[in-house]
């Protein structure tokens, strides 16, 4: 990821993509993120897609599929408290896009990092 590119303004990608990872656990819209850069949504996807080679909401939900993944793995949390830690409306759409990404559940992630982690 070209974490250097400029986008209207702002000293460099990384601030911005830096911004999001700490607002992840917000509800998002691409207006409110065009507004924040003071872009047009059209240009904000096109200038994200061209910096990182992903749509905006592509790049968020697997930053919240990553920051699942630690929860998981170093939590007690249900997955719906994860799903709302993370910005997931619910845990419905948190299993959606985890299995998407990681090519199993959640819960199946939980238990196999768990048992890797526990003495044989």
């Amino acid at each position: 990821m070209k974490d250097s590119i400029r986008i209207a303004g702002e000293p460099a990608l990384g601030s911005f993509l830096a911004w999001l990872r700490e607002h992840l656990h917000e509800p998002l819209t691409l207006g409110g993120l065009a507004g924040h850069l003071h872009l047009s949504e059209r240009s904000l996807g096109r200038k994200f897609r061209h910096a990182t080679g992903m749509a905006v909401f592509d790049w968020i939900n697997r930053e919240r599929v990553a920051s699942a993944k630690v929860l998981l793995e170093t939590t007690e949390h249900r997955i719906s408290e994860i799903a709302a830690m993370v910005g997931f409306g619910s845990a419905e759409t948190l299993r959606r896009h985890f299995e998407r990404q990681v090519g199993t559940t959640a819960g199946s992630y939980r238990t196999t990092f768990r048992a890797a982690l526990t003495p044989g």
